[in-house]
Protein backbone atom coordinates (compact mmCIF):
# COMPACT_ATOMS: atom_id res chain seq x y z
CA UNK A 1 0.00 0.00 0.00
CA UNK A 2 1.43 3.37 -1.01
CA UNK A 3 0.53 5.58 1.94
CA UNK A 4 1.47 9.23 2.37
CA UNK A 5 1.20 11.64 5.31
CA UNK A 6 -2.35 12.89 5.94
CA UNK A 7 -3.93 9.90 4.20
CA UNK A 8 -7.09 8.96 6.06
CA UNK A 9 -7.60 5.22 6.50
CA UNK A 10 -11.00 3.70 7.22
CA UNK A 11 -10.64 0.09 8.31
CA UNK A 12 -13.34 -2.31 7.13
CA UNK A 13 -12.44 -5.70 8.55
CA UNK A 14 -13.33 -6.44 12.17
CA UNK A 15 -12.12 -9.29 14.32
CA UNK A 16 -14.58 -11.33 16.37
CA UNK A 17 -13.81 -9.31 19.52
CA UNK A 18 -14.21 -6.01 17.65
CA UNK A 19 -17.59 -7.22 16.41
CA UNK A 20 -18.69 -8.08 19.96
CA UNK A 21 -17.41 -4.71 21.18
CA UNK A 22 -19.30 -2.96 18.38
CA UNK A 23 -22.54 -4.67 19.35
CA UNK A 24 -22.15 -3.80 23.04
CA UNK A 25 -21.25 -0.14 22.52
CA UNK A 26 -23.52 0.49 19.51
CA UNK A 27 -20.38 1.36 17.55
CA UNK A 28 -21.28 0.05 14.13
CA UNK A 29 -18.85 2.31 12.32
CA UNK A 30 -15.41 1.13 11.38
CA UNK A 31 -12.21 2.44 12.87
CA UNK A 32 -10.49 5.50 11.36
CA UNK A 33 -6.88 6.70 11.49
CA UNK A 34 -4.62 9.22 9.76
CA UNK A 35 -1.11 8.61 8.46
CA UNK A 36 1.64 10.78 9.96
CA UNK A 37 5.32 11.07 9.16
CA UNK A 38 7.20 11.14 12.47
CA UNK A 39 10.97 10.73 12.73
CA UNK A 40 11.05 9.66 9.06
CA UNK A 41 8.70 6.74 9.71
CA UNK A 42 5.05 6.42 8.75
CA UNK A 43 2.51 5.70 11.48
CA UNK A 44 -1.25 5.46 11.69
CA UNK A 45 -2.29 8.06 14.24
CA UNK A 46 -5.62 7.05 15.74
CA UNK A 47 -7.78 7.38 18.84
CA UNK A 48 -8.40 4.09 20.62
CA UNK A 49 -10.41 2.88 23.58
CA UNK A 50 -8.07 1.71 26.32
CA UNK A 51 -10.45 1.11 29.23
CA UNK A 52 -13.61 -0.72 28.20
CA UNK A 53 -14.98 -0.81 31.80
CA UNK A 54 -14.63 2.96 32.11
CA UNK A 55 -16.36 3.41 28.74
CA UNK A 56 -19.32 1.35 29.96
CA UNK A 57 -19.37 3.35 33.21
CA UNK A 58 -19.35 6.58 31.21
CA UNK A 59 -22.29 5.32 29.13
CA UNK A 60 -24.40 4.06 32.01
CA UNK A 61 -23.75 6.76 34.58
CA UNK A 62 -23.02 9.77 32.34
CA UNK A 63 -19.45 10.07 33.59
CA UNK A 64 -16.42 11.44 31.80
CA UNK A 65 -13.73 9.07 33.03
CA UNK A 66 -10.62 8.59 30.93
CA UNK A 67 -11.23 5.63 28.65
CA UNK A 68 -9.27 6.40 25.46
CA UNK A 69 -6.03 7.79 24.13
CA UNK A 70 -4.11 8.35 20.92
CA UNK A 71 -1.93 5.60 19.51
CA UNK A 72 0.80 5.57 16.88
CA UNK A 73 0.82 2.24 15.05
CA UNK A 74 3.65 1.61 12.57
CA UNK A 75 2.36 1.09 9.04
CA UNK A 76 4.19 -2.24 8.86
CA UNK A 77 2.30 -3.51 11.93
CA UNK A 78 -1.13 -3.02 10.38
CA UNK A 79 -2.61 -6.41 9.61
CA UNK A 80 -6.05 -5.21 8.56
CA UNK A 81 -5.93 -5.53 4.79
CA UNK A 82 -9.48 -4.32 4.20
CA UNK A 83 -9.49 -0.55 4.24
CA UNK A 84 -10.34 2.57 2.32
CA UNK A 85 -7.66 5.20 1.84
CA UNK A 86 -8.63 8.83 1.32
CA UNK A 87 -5.97 11.28 0.25
CA UNK A 88 -5.84 15.04 0.65
CA UNK A 89 -6.73 16.38 -2.79
CA UNK A 90 -3.96 18.96 -3.02
CA UNK A 91 -0.23 18.53 -3.10
CA UNK A 92 1.03 19.54 0.34
CA UNK A 93 4.26 21.39 0.84
CA UNK A 94 6.70 20.93 3.71
CA UNK A 95 4.95 23.39 6.06
CA UNK A 96 2.33 20.70 6.80
CA UNK A 97 4.99 18.14 7.73
CA UNK A 98 6.22 20.08 10.71
CA UNK A 99 7.64 17.78 13.41
CA UNK A 100 7.06 20.42 16.10
CA UNK A 101 3.39 20.68 15.14
CA UNK A 102 3.01 16.89 15.32
CA UNK A 103 4.62 16.84 18.78
CA UNK A 104 2.33 19.69 19.88
CA UNK A 105 -0.69 17.67 18.70
CA UNK A 106 0.56 14.61 20.59
CA UNK A 107 0.86 16.70 23.74
CA UNK A 108 -2.59 18.28 23.31
CA UNK A 109 -4.20 14.93 22.51
CA UNK A 110 -3.17 13.54 25.91
CA UNK A 111 -6.01 15.62 27.37
CA UNK A 112 -8.64 14.24 25.00
CA UNK A 113 -11.00 11.46 25.96
CA UNK A 114 -13.17 8.99 24.09
CA UNK A 115 -16.92 9.62 24.01
CA UNK A 116 -19.38 6.77 24.29
CA UNK A 117 -21.60 6.10 21.33
CA UNK A 118 -24.70 6.31 23.55
CA UNK A 119 -23.85 9.99 24.04
CA UNK A 120 -23.42 10.34 20.30
CA UNK A 121 -26.88 8.88 19.74
CA UNK A 122 -28.44 11.21 22.31
CA UNK A 123 -26.65 14.20 20.80
CA UNK A 124 -27.89 13.20 17.36
CA UNK A 125 -31.50 12.76 18.51
CA UNK A 126 -31.39 16.11 20.33
CA UNK A 127 -29.93 17.83 17.24
CA UNK A 128 -26.65 18.67 18.93
CA UNK A 129 -23.28 18.61 17.25
CA UNK A 130 -22.11 15.04 16.94
CA UNK A 131 -18.43 15.67 16.33
CA UNK A 132 -16.83 18.12 18.68
CA UNK A 133 -13.47 19.29 17.38
CA UNK A 134 -13.06 22.07 19.92
CA UNK A 135 -10.47 21.51 22.63
CA UNK A 136 -12.64 23.25 25.23
CA UNK A 137 -14.59 19.98 25.55
CA UNK A 138 -11.98 17.37 26.38
CA UNK A 139 -14.36 14.46 26.77
CA UNK A 140 -16.21 14.31 23.51
CA UNK A 141 -14.20 12.51 20.87
CA UNK A 142 -14.57 9.46 18.70
CA UNK A 143 -11.96 8.07 16.33
CA UNK A 144 -13.60 10.14 13.56
CA UNK A 145 -13.77 13.43 15.45
CA UNK A 146 -10.14 12.93 16.52
CA UNK A 147 -9.11 12.87 12.85
CA UNK A 148 -11.12 16.05 12.23
CA UNK A 149 -9.45 17.67 15.24
CA UNK A 150 -6.00 16.60 14.02
CA UNK A 151 -6.63 18.04 10.55
CA UNK A 152 -7.86 21.29 12.13
CA UNK A 153 -4.64 21.54 14.15
CA UNK A 154 -2.70 21.37 10.87
CA UNK A 155 -5.01 23.86 9.09
CA UNK A 156 -6.24 21.14 6.72
CA UNK A 157 -9.84 20.91 7.93
CA UNK A 158 -11.22 22.66 4.89
CA UNK A 159 -13.33 21.58 1.94
CA UNK A 160 -10.49 22.65 -0.36
CA UNK A 161 -8.40 19.76 0.99
CA UNK A 162 -10.94 17.08 1.87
Amino acid sequence: MDLKPFDIIIFRKKTFMQTIYSAVTLNLDNHVGIVVDYNNNLYVNHFVITDFKQLISNMLFNKNGKCGKIAFTPIDAIQNDECYVYRINKKLDSKYFNKDKIEECIHLAKELNYISNIKLAVNFLCSKRIFNIDLSNRCGHTCISYILWYLKQHNLYDENYL
